[in-house]
């Protein structure tokens, strides 16, 4: 996960999970198994995001001024990140060219 972030809803950042991990390894464990048992089902708890709105230059006035970032749940993120790369050797077989 890429450092120096903000953090989303669940206030944690990529660096906190750094320095945290032998603490909170099987508390993420617990949720990824968790999520398969319920087949992903309990993914919409984690699928929510902060949006916030960065001012391009310091005399912003109007929402072209302004750019939108989405800040999602760290746990949300390590779980995309798993996913994608335990499907990336097998997208091959499973999406066709068209």
């Amino acid at each position: 996960l890429p450092a120096h972030k903000a953090p989303g809803p669940d206030g944690f950042t990529a660096e906190f999970i750094k320095a945290c991990w032998p603490m909170v390894r099987q508390d993420f464990a617990d949720v990824f198994q968790q999520l398969y048992d319920m087949r992903g089902r309990g993914f919409a708890r984690l699928n929510q995001a902060l949006l916030a709105l960065l001012p391009k230059r310091a005399d912003a006035a109007s929402f072209g001024d302004y750019r939108p970032i989405s800040l999602i749940h760290l746990v949300a993120k390590v779980f995309a990140k798993l996913l994608s790369l335990r499907l990336d050797p097998k997208l091959d077989r499973l999406v066709s060219d068209n």
